[in-house]
Parts: structure tokens; C-alpha cells; sequence
């Protein structure tokens, strides 16, 4: 045919696979006979990996929610890391499944998700997002604090208000 691809069902019971294998020229010969006349061709092969395939989604739905699926199309050997970075330093690991990046505080974030199958076949996926922060400002004695990487000390007596803003819409 003119799509020049075989499918072998069950392979890794037929083929002795290995990273090598994917990285060597084949030559696959067909022989016809018919009667006393015998015909041949060769031809060669480049047989492909079929490599692992990561994605990350944000839910249609809910803006909240991203999805990170990791699979192995030929279900060789599959190692997974998916890990979370905040304002480009390391914050975590993350599973598969659906991530709620409500929970997370304000900041840049990107998940980084790495799969590699049996043969050394590596996919990686990244995925940038931004979380605003729930609390805009805090004004406490007639100052208003916008960042908060130092404490901030409140005498009971004073006034404080806090500027909240609502994340849900």
C-alpha cells in the first residue's frame, strides 16, 4: 500500500526489543512462490518507538482545574514525574489526575510532566499558570501593606481592614 506502515499485534512476544532495535536498520523480505518460479524482495525498515504521550488540559468548565494524563501507547516500562514549580523554583510533585490550582497561593507556576518508556523514548510537557493572590492589600495604623514576606504585628486596639478579593468568578 502507499502507507508503507505494518502493525504487529502482540510484538514484544514476537521481537526481542530492545533501545537498540529501534535504532538499527531491519530489511524485511517477502518470497512468493508459485510452481517452480520463486520471486523476492527485499525492503527495508525503520521500525519507530511508539513514544509515551503527556498531556495537561485546563478543564472547559471550571478554570480552576487542570488535568494531567501520562500513557504508554505500547505498555512497555513507564517512569513518570510531573513536578510544580512557583515563581521558577521547585514547590512539589504533582500526581495524574485533576489539579485545583485554587488551593495553591498567588504566584507564576509551571508544571513540568516527563514520561520515558522502556527504550529510552522521553516526553516532556509544560504547562504555565498564574494565581492571583486571595488578599490584595492589608491596611493596618494608615499603612497599606500589598506584599507580605515579613510579618506584619497588630495591636488588638487598632483598626485593621483587610481588601479581599473574590477568586470564584
Amino acid at each position: 500500500t502507499t502507507d508503507n506502515s505494518i502493525t504487529l499485534k502482540n510484538y514484544n512476544s514476537k521481537l526481542r526489543l530492545s533501545e537498540d532495535f529501534f535504532n538499527t536498520q531491519h530489511t524485511l523480505e517477502i518470497i512468493i512462490t508459485s510452481g517452480s518460479k520463486t520471486e523476492g524482495l527485499k525492503i527495508p525498515l525503520k521500525i519507530n518507538n511508539q513514544l509515551p504521550v503527556v498531556k495537561i488540559t485546563k478543564d472547559i468548565e471550571n478554570n480552576n482545574i487542570i488535568n494531567i494524563s501520562i500513557t504508554d501507547l505500547d505498555n512497555d516500562t513507564l517512569t513518570k514525574s510531573i513536578k510544580l514549580y512557583k515563581d521558577g523554583k521547585e514547590f512539589g510533585s504533582l500526581t495524574e489526575g485533576n489539579i485545583d490550582t485554587s488551593v495553591y497561593p498567588g504566584g507564576s507556576y509551571k508544571i513540568i510532566a516527563q514520561a520515558t518508556d522502556g527504550f529510552s523514548g522521553i516526553v516532556q510537557q509544560e504547562y504555565s499558570f498564574e494565581v492571583e493572590p486571595f488578599i490584595e492589600s492589608i491596611t493596618y495604623d494608615g499603612t497599606v501593606y500589598s506584599t507580605f514576606s515579613n510579618p506584619i504585628t497588630v495591636v488588638r486596639s487598632k483598626a485593621i481592614s483587610v481588601n479581599v478579593r473574590d477568586t470564584s468568578r
